[in-house]
């Protein structure tokens, strides 16, 4: 698989993302594949292993959107970095509030036949959660 190939999976990923395409979304995944949030540990949702458990995460998940500034690819992997705004809606471990949000994210595909085999994100949840007001700059600050 080409380093052009791999580009064009997340491309039809993100589109996929973009159209709220189910089907789309969960068949650009591997069976056994992995999604891991740096940063948030797996009990708190920052891990979701399999297709299956990525795609439920997917639906529950209101739209969001990625405005790609950066992807470079080759023929394992793919870099994407964006902005990244959505709704801060929670899950079932973390608070969220309807606020709006927008931050920067990076995520590196690794992909394995033409399939996303593991996936890593990088968000900066403090500037989300500060931006929809969750968290009070004034208590972090001394």
């Amino acid at each position: 698989v080409t380093a052009e190939q791999n580009r064009n999976a997340i491309q039809s990923l993100l589109d996929a993302i973009r159209n709220r395409d189910e089907e789309a979304f969960a068949s650009a995944y591997a069976e056994d594949a992995l999604v891991r949030q740096s940063g948030v540990p797996e009990a708190l949702g920052g891990v979701q292993r399999g297709r299956e458990a990525i795609a439920e995460n997917f639906r529950r998940q209101d739209p969001w959107t990625v405005d790609v500034r950066l992807m470079f690819a080759d023929d394992a992997h793919v870099c994407v970095v964006g902005k990244f705004s959505g709704f801060m809606t929670g899950t079932q471990t973390l608070k969220g509030n309807n606020q709006p949000f927008s931050t920067y994210e990076c995520a590196v595909y690794t992909l394995r036949d033409g399939l996303i085999a593991e996936q890593l994100v990088f968000v900066n949840w403090l500037d989300a959660y500060v931006q929809s007001g969750i968290v009070e700059l004034d208590g972090l600050l001394g």
